[in-house]
């Protein structure tokens, strides 16, 4: 990494619960086209991660869950970044902070992430449950891994990038039958009528129950 893209804050000891899935690949190519981004096809589907956290930053306890599209830097073929496409934070000084400082679309909400088995995230604003994910039945996991991603995470409106650093040992499971997902649109949150619209479908679940994340600051693009 280059001094350009420093890493300004580094959490440690972080719990997340992912759900990686897919929606339709030629919707989010529409939506991205605007901001010269390109989603990444992963076999003919554009794909997608919602990520749920609970941490701590300077002594304060948060949860936070962002959801974004896996893009793609050399037309599709290969992962090259993300694009961050809505983001909750439960403090509403961090959300403020995020918004502010480094212009990143982060809203507040009461979050759920719960790590241990069942794993569950969750999602509601203003008494009103906007989306859950929960995990059926689970006793091993398909495979155990660290995967590591390092690169750009690209903001709403195309303009703006942070880099990022995302580590830690992962227990993958499967999206089964078993497993659920519940959408409740609502405008203040347009991107969960975007997930019933383009189709979104779970294919795993990453859990860690020690995982690092760091970022960089906000930068304007030099890539377009």
């Amino acid at each position: 990494m280059s001094d350009r893209n420093a890493y300004i804050s580094t959490i440690t000891g972080v719990r997340e619960v992912a759900l990686t899935g897919t929606a339709d690949l030629a919707s989010w190519s529409a939506r991205l086209r605007a901001m010269n981004l390109v989603p990444y096809n992963d076999n003919g589907r554009a794909s997608l991660l919602l990520t749920a956290i609970e941490a701590r930053f300077r002594g304060i306890p948060f949860r936070e869950m962002s959801i974004s599209v896996v893009v793609s830097d050399d037309g599709g073929a290969n992962v090259g970044g993300a694009y961050l496409a809505h983001a909750f934070n439960s403090s509403r000084l961090l959300a403020f902070a995020e918004r502010a400082f480094f212009r990143t679309p982060y809203h507040l909400a009461v979050l759920t992430a719960t790590e241990q088995l069942p794993a569950r995230i969750g999602v509601s604003a203003s008494g009103r449950g906007l989306f859950e994910a929960r995990m059926g039945a689970k006793t091993t996991p398909i495979r155990r891994e660290d995967p590591v991603f390092e690169g750009p995470i690209y903001l709403p409106g195309g303009e703006e990038v942070f880099y990022a650093h995302l580590s830690g040992s992962a227990e993958i499971y499967p999206f089964d039958s078993d497993d659920s997902v519940t959408i409740n649109p609502h405008p203040d949150a347009p991107i969960f009528a975007q997930l019933v619209e383009t189709g979104f479908a779970g294919s795993e679940w990453m859990v860690r129950s020690d995982a690092i994340r760091a970022r960089s600051k906000t930068y304007k693009r030099t890539d377009q």
